[in-house]
């Protein structure tokens, strides 16, 4: 039971309790949730029946999620229910109001007031009981958040939002930002609003690292799930990683998990991506986390909120590896993580994609330059984190960035190969880098930055030209 409450106020949602399990509503978390302001609760899962046939004769019994209001406005045939939830509303408006809370025992005249015929359906003995035995104070149950960034992405928003809304265990609060969409983007998400239960926040462009902190920000859970807008939850996503949470961990920082592979259409490539690409799970070497990207994705993922407060979120200077980002500065404050080898989202990956953009060019030299200031040679310890941390992981990508970019002449192809000089020129600079791999990256930027198309795409198609692939192979 959440502290904070009178003992009279525990005994109505008790009874509450024993209410909502004689009309088959399971879960009592979103019950209380739903008392409380700070933190609504978007549905319920109930079993109910449901006539079909004709004339309504037969009876089938059904059980799926329901918001509150289709729970008694809509779906429900039963005048039972429909009264019962008449009496539970008017709980809820004295909890949501200490000046009405009852000051003296809630007996039958209490409920008289409100309705003779409840008598039959709370029943105060057996809560009383239990509080008198010292079996009332429920343990806390742990709050979620989904958080999803939106940004022009009605293509993709209503599954999204679907898979985070029809999960085996609720989340207490699911926050879509509008990260400054266009006008028919923004009013696309408003109408979503109207047929779901779920909160907006509109703030002006900002990258996905801002919307995401500013989704954090706007809620009140202890922990926190993020999903892409183009992504989606499978639907035990939370109640998993919820379970990968040690019970007595007080560094508990980040839960992960391994995720699927898809198209745009959320047709699955891969089934087991993490466990695939990543040779370290959880994550446990510093060496490791900057040699390799991490492989954890903020949408197959729980964040503790105290831990990503503690680190202050996201840096919004990214577009692409603020995830390696946050995971990396949670390991360096000594936070643990945890790793559950089972699929919980699927990833789709089409031609829209972050990764695909110009975006993500910019943001993972960003990235290199923020791991390259950060972290510095140790020769006493024979530890060179540029020659043989950052050049190997960044100088493939800086490479086949600017020789995708000069041979489809993009129009960032100056961009991107000024990038890959001002990578040469860093790592000209770096006293225990070879001067013959020195010499090969100067070579390539210089050949890539004033040879003509035609030349660079003859030395790519005559397999017999050595020069060039040894060049671009890093």
């Amino acid at each position: 039971m959440p502290r904070g409450f009178s003992l009279e106020a525990r005994r109505i949602m008790e009874a509450g309790l024993n209410l909502f399990k004689k009309l088959n509503i399971s879960s009592w978390r979103a019950f209380i949730h739903w008392c409380l302001p700070s933190a609504p609760v978007h549905f319920v899962t109930v079993t109910y029946r449901m006539p079909s046939g004709r004339n309504g004769a037969n009876q089938a019994w059904q059980r799926r999620p329901l918001s509150l209001f289709e729970l008694q406005t809509k779906l429900i045939n039963s005048k039972l229910i429909k009264f019962s939830f008449q009496f539970i509303q008017k709980i809820v408006s004295r909890l949501r109001r200490p000046a009405m809370w009852p000051t003296k025992s809630f007996d039958s005249d209490l409920l008289r007031q409100d309705n003779r015929s409840a008598l039959e359906f709370l029943d105060f003995s057996s809560v009383d009981q239990k509080f008198k035995q010292g079996e009332g104070n429920m343990k806390k149950q742990p709050t979620v958040a989904v958080v999803i960034p939106y940004f022009n992405g009605s293509k993709f928003i209503a599954r999204s939002l679907a898979s985070a809304l029809n999960q085996s265990m609720p989340a207490n609060e699911i926050i879509v930002v509008n990260d400054g969409s266009r006008a028919t983007e923004r009013e696309f998400l408003h109408q979503l609003k109207r047929e779901h239960s779920f909160k907006i926040i509109d703030k002006p462009n900002g990258g996905q690292g801002s919307a995401r902190n500013a989704g954090v920000a706007a809620s009140t859970a202890n922990y926190i799930c993020f999903l892409d807008q183009d992504d989606f939850f499978l639907p035990e996503h939370i109640e998993i990683l919820l379970q990968a949470i040690p019970a007595n961990d007080r560094q508990f920082g980040f839960a992960y998990a391994d995720l699927k592979i898809a198209d745009g259409n959320g047709d699955i490539l891969f089934t087991n991506f993490v466990e695939s690409h990543s040779r370290q799970n959880p994550k446990t070497s510093l060496i490791d986390l900057l040699q390799n990207d991490m492989f954890v994705l903020p949408s197959a993922s729980i964040i503790c909120r105290n831990a990503f407060d503690a680190v202050s979120g996201f840096d919004e200077q990214f577009t692409g590896y603020e995830d390696d980002d946050l995971f990396l500065r949670l390991f360096r404050k000594g936070y643990t993580n945890h790793f559950v080898n089972k699929a919980v989202t699927v990833w789709c990956i089409h031609a829209e994609s972050t990764s695909y953009s110009i975006k993500m060019c910019r943001s993972r030299f960003r990235y290199f330059k923020k791991l390259a200031t950060t972290f510095n040679d140790d020769a006493d310890r024979n530890l060179f984190i540029f020659r043989d941390c950052l050049m190997p992981r960044f100088g493939s990508a800086f490479i086949r960035d600017a020789v995708k970019a000069v041979l489809g002449n993009t129009e960032h192809r100056l961009e991107v190969c000024e990038i890959l000089r001002t990578f040469s020129a860093m790592v000209s600079r770096n006293s225990s880098v070879g001067r013959r791999r020195k010499a090969k990256l100067k070579l390539l930027a210089l050949l890539l930055t004033h040879s003509p198309r035609w030349l660079l795409r003859t030395l790519k198609d005559a397999r017999r030209v050595a020069l060039f692939r040894r060049l671009t192979t890093w």
